[in-house]
């Protein structure tokens, strides 16, 4: 990780950036990236959530303006599953769907197939730049389960049913940048994080 890659504002906000070419090496774990992915995040591993549980998650990001999100997908927070899979939920941007509009995508069933996606709209327009959006989820994962998502006081997602991957046991919370590699710089800023149970 870089120097830039994270840094502290003030006690209370945290801000990621990504840089092309910030493509992740751990020599702990020997695991890296494909050179087409560059991420700058922390996970909250230590701190997991087994299915049946109901959790809720609140916390306040902004975008700062002077750069398009206009990569192929580009992850800002993310509740990981404990498998080597794509989150059962994450807040995206793709560029196929429409340029700096946030997404929720939400994914149940077989990990093996990646489950069923779902991804839902945050309003009808851009994200708006330099304006801090409060998020608050509710969920509860396995196979009568729920996630609840509102956006600024507005309910964005409403599921009920089966959430999260057959073959998962527990979550844990991913914040950061996660991308597809892009020329340009990606920065996102967070505070005020909460997280608890039901």
């Amino acid at each position: 990780m870089h120097s830039y890659s994270l840094s502290a504002q003030d006690d209370n906000v945290v801000a990621f950036e990504v840089r092309p070419g910030d493509v992740l090496k751990n020599p702990v774990t020997r695991y890296a990236d494909p050179p087409t992915s560059e991420r700058s995040e922390i996970s909250m591993p230590f701190n997991r959530w087994a299915n049946g549980v109901a959790v809720n998650v609140s916390y306040e990001f902004l975008v700062p303006g002077g750069f398009d999100l206009d990569t192929a997908w580009a992850v800002i927070g993310q509740m990981h599953a404990d498998l080597n899979t794509s989150p059962p939920l994450e807040f995206a941007f793709r560029k196929s769907f429409a340029l700096n509009r946030l997404l929720i995508v939400s994914r149940a069933g077989p990990a093996a197939k990646n489950g069923v996606e779902k991804v839902t709209a945050v309003g009808e327009d851009p994200i708006v730049r330099d304006t801090w959006h409060k998020v608050s989820i509710e969920t509860l994962m396995g196979s009568y389960g729920y996630q609840r998502v509102w956006v600024n006081g507005h309910q964005a997602l409403d599921l009920a049913g089966a959430v999260g991957f057959d073959e998962q046991r527990n979550w844990y919370w991913r914040m950061g940048l996660y991308r597809r590699a892009a020329a340009t710089t990606y920065r996102v800023l967070f505070r005020n994080f909460r997280m608890s149970r039901d």
